[in-house]
């Protein structure tokens, strides 16, 4: 049991030392052997992790956003009001998208390079779903409350959370949003919370 939970840690490593060499070499300039020098260890020993570049980057990618999900989880679990349940979810996505920046150019970089070879939209897509779904349920508990508008299609609303939430982080990631962030954060919660609200 011992040697899995090891193997596991190993695996970690990697991949945290993988974005750090991406984040100083560039993706294009990145290759395996540089990954494995950065990690002390051998490159056939890297490939027993990951069998190609692409699926050390898809992991990179799972690596980089499953500490946030689980925590977003965990945090938003905890929270049975509708309102402020999306009051908190819209402020933990401000957060990931303000303090993680240069992390998030490098990934950034790295779903540009796997969907050019056809990879990693499978898990763009669970990640999008995930999020569009909790945030429809959300509504819909919201509008039987009595809290949210119920004219508002929860399904229609969800998917434009989500997908401005997306242009926000890739307008970060290309650095147009400097200096602004907490006026953009503050109408984002403003202009969905009203109109969840039905406030005219």
């Amino acid at each position: 049991m011992a040697k899995k939970v090891n193997r596991e840690k190993k695996r970690e490593f990697i991949l945290t030392k993988a974005l750090e060499e991406i984040g100083k070499r560039g993706l294009r300039h990145t290759k395996m052997e540089h990954i494995a020098r950065a990690c002390g260890i051998g490159k056939g020993t890297l490939y027993e992790y990951f069998h190609s570049k692409e699926d050390l980057l898809e992991e990179v990618m799972n690596f980089f956003f499953s500490d946030y999900i689980t925590y977003t989880e965990q945090v938003l679990n905890k929270i049975s009001d509708p309102e402020k349940w999306m009051e908190k979810f819209i402020e933990l996505n401000f957060k990931f998208i303000w303090s993680s920046s240069p992390e998030l150019k490098i990934i950034f970089d790295i779903w540009a390079e796997l969907a050019r070879e056809g990879r990693g939209m499978d898990w763009l897509k669970q990640f999008y779903s995930l999020w569009r779904d909790r945030i429809k349920d959300v509504i819909e508990k919201g509008k039987v409350e009595g809290v949210f508008s119920p004219a508002l299609s929860s399904f229609s609303f969800a998917t434009f959370v989500v997908a401005s939430l997306d242009c926000l982080f890739l307008q970060k990631t290309m650095g147009l949003l400097e200096g602004r962030e907490k006026e953009i954060e503050n109408d984002f919660k403003k202009l969905f919370l009203a109109n969840l609200r039905g406030e005219k």
